[in-house]
């Protein structure tokens, strides 16, 4: 995996829509490894609010985010995995930008993101599926 590519728990945003070089802004929680999601997952599911997950996950660093009052913008989101209760999609994106308030910081070159929502984004296909 990229070194800095982020990884993000998306959790506040509903009705989200993917098409091709769309923006997509994203609420949530972010970390900095696809092995860190993995782990917030399995914090969400055991039902610790997000605030507290991220709080858990730098016990020794900062690794995870949780942006609550800003947007983590991204473009051309894919399902890489859904749990098997269809409770959780997991997804990678390209990381084009943060936007707080009416301002967008572009992310150059845009990141590789991972997030995982409990809905599914209309429009985002599964990986190698087109």
């Amino acid at each position: 995996m990229n070194k800095t590519a982020c990884a993000v728990i998306a959790l506040a945003l509903s009705g989200a829509a993917a098409e091709a070089g769309e923006a997509i802004p994203l609420r949530g929680l972010f970390c900095q490894t696809e092995a860190q999601i993995h782990d917030a997952s399995d914090k969400l599911r055991a039902g610790l609010p997000a605030a507290m997950v991220a709080e858990s996950m730098n016990r020794e660093g900062v690794h995870c985010v949780y942006a609550d009052r800003i947007d983590y913008v991204v473009e051309t989101p894919y399902i890489i995995d859904e749990d098997s209760r269809g409770s959780l999609f997991t997804y990678e994106a390209s990381l084009t930008g943060i936007r707080a308030g009416d301002n967008l910081r572009p992310i150059e070159p845009p990141l590789p993101i991972y997030f995982v929502r409990p809905d599914r984004i209309a429009g985002a296909v599964a990986a190698g599926k087109v």
